[in-house]
């Protein structure tokens, strides 16, 4: 008997539901059945899935399920089905306990522990230390992360020895390392996006901008036509911290694509929801939050330096702080002519740095079949915690686990406005009355 194909046309089966149906054809349910059926299921009755009823017979297009980064069909068995390859080799044995991506750090990663036979080549050059071969994790058939293979601890007993290799995504060696290049100053007119392929080319990583929000690449962006002033790069600074520092000044993520390269974008405030998360339902396990009064200011200056004399240039006020509290900074290369935008940052990332909420939910998917991931937007209820109203949110941080208790997904997620030069409108989600 046929099973439904991606891209082709399916005869329902008696006892056949949307449901079973996606999961065959994708591995999970993803949600794209229904609209591209919509005129044959548009008059339907509901079934108990919430679905419309299908009939035996009923002829249905499967469109192709692709994710937002690469132009591929995906699939699996089921939508948590891990696979991890190292050097290009198929790790069946392979077992990850940790997963971890974030908007607002170069570099991601995962860590692996795998069974092997030291006294077979193949496998000892494979799992030998300091070889920093390629390592993709996918997950549900679909890439999450490629990495380089940069920590490896080996544990041997009576059953045989396992390799724990902690993997980093290419983008991470920038943290430690300088001096890749000749020349350490960028003329002035060029753009945020030009100078990251510059610094990112002796790594072998390609850097990408996006539109703004929703992490979809393209050509020309916002990013492209941010320009900066005559720049120069301390000689000490690493790459990593050298590329944040610019892309804070102008109100831009720096963050690792699936495929290991770097992707340039906005914080994603546009986009619709695509999770809503309520304390005491489903999927949420826990919600936490944290609110730190230290990290916040009333005044903000900015200074700059004028034949060696630090004078203010501007100064900018946050009048939700009750306390009169200032914080001063000095502006760089980076920061003249802009200040004032250098400052919003600032403040709006204040609130970034003093609100933390942690929320555990189990399972790794939406409840459309989207892996969570950094920089994707919902909405967020937990009064227990001061959060009191519906409030949409980003994600800033992924970790995923699997253990005997199943799979979890642990997320940190801030208001939109923490990654913009926009304060985030009043009244804030822990003022006020519950709703």
């Amino acid at each position: 008997m046929a099973r439904p194909e991606q891209g082709q046309l399916y005869t329902v089966k008696p006892n056949d539901t949307i449901h079973t149906i996606e999961r065959s054809a994708y591995g999970r349910v993803v949600n794209r059945v229904v609209q591209a059926n919509y005129d044959l299921l548009k008059n339907r009755g509901i079934s108990d899935e919430g679905l419309p009823i299908l009939y035996a017979g009923d002829v249905l297009f499967i469109p192709i399920y692709k994710n937002r980064y690469f132009d591929q069909p995906i699939t699996a068995d089921f939508d948590t089905q891990l696979l991890i390859k190292l050097n290009g080799v198929e790790l069946p044995g392979a077992l990850t306990g940790r997963i971890s991506r974030a908007m607002n750090r170069i570099a991601s990663g995962f860590v692996f522990d795998v069974p092997f036979d030291i006294t077979r080549r193949e496998e000892l050059d494979l799992f030998r230390p300091y070889t920093y071969h390629t390592a993709q994790l996918y997950i549900g058939g679909e890439l999450y992360i490629t990495a380089i293979a940069s920590n490896w601890t080996y544990s041997a007993s009576g059953d045989g020895t396992i390799a724990t290799i902690e993997c980093r995504t290419t983008p991470g060696e920038m943290l430690e390392c300088m001096g890749m290049r000749s020349s350490y100053t960028f003329r002035s007119g060029m753009s945020l996006l030009k100078i990251c392929q510059e610094v990112a080319a002796p790594y072998g990583i390609t850097c990408y901008s996006a539109s703004g929000t929703g992490g979809v690449v393209e050509g020309e962006s916002d990013i492209t036509s941010e320009q900066f002033g005559r720049v120069e790069q301390e000689i000490t600074e690493t790459d990593a911290a050298f590329l944040e520092r610019l892309a804070l000044s102008k109100g831009f993520l720096l963050t690792s694509r699936p495929d290991g390269n770097l992707l340039l974008t906005r914080a994603n405030t546009q986009d619709a929801p695509a999770f809503r998360l309520v304390y005491g339902k489903a999927p949420v396990l826990s919600i936490g939050a944290s609110f730190d009064g230290t990290k916040r200011y009333r005044k903000w200056m900015g200074v700059t330096d004028e034949s060696g004399v630090s004078s203010i240039s501007a100064t900018l006020y946050d009048k939700t702080v009750p306390r009169e509290r200032g914080f001063v900074f000095k502006a760089d290369e980076s920061d003249e002519g802009n200040i004032e935008q250098a400052i919003k940052w600032r403040m709006s990332k204040s609130i970034a740095e003093s609100a933390a909420i942690p929320v555990q939910v189990v399972g790794w998917r939406t409840p459309d079949g989207e892996l969570w991931a950094e920089n994707m937007k919902g909405t967020i209820t937990a009064p227990d915690v001061f959060i009191l109203r519906e409030t949409p949110v980003i994600i800033e941080s992924v970790e995923l686990t699997k253990d005997d208790g199943g799979d979890v997904a642990s997320l940190m997620v801030v208001l939109p406005e923490s990654y913009t030069t926009t304060m985030p409108k009043q009244p804030y989600p822990w003022e006020g009355m519950p709703k």
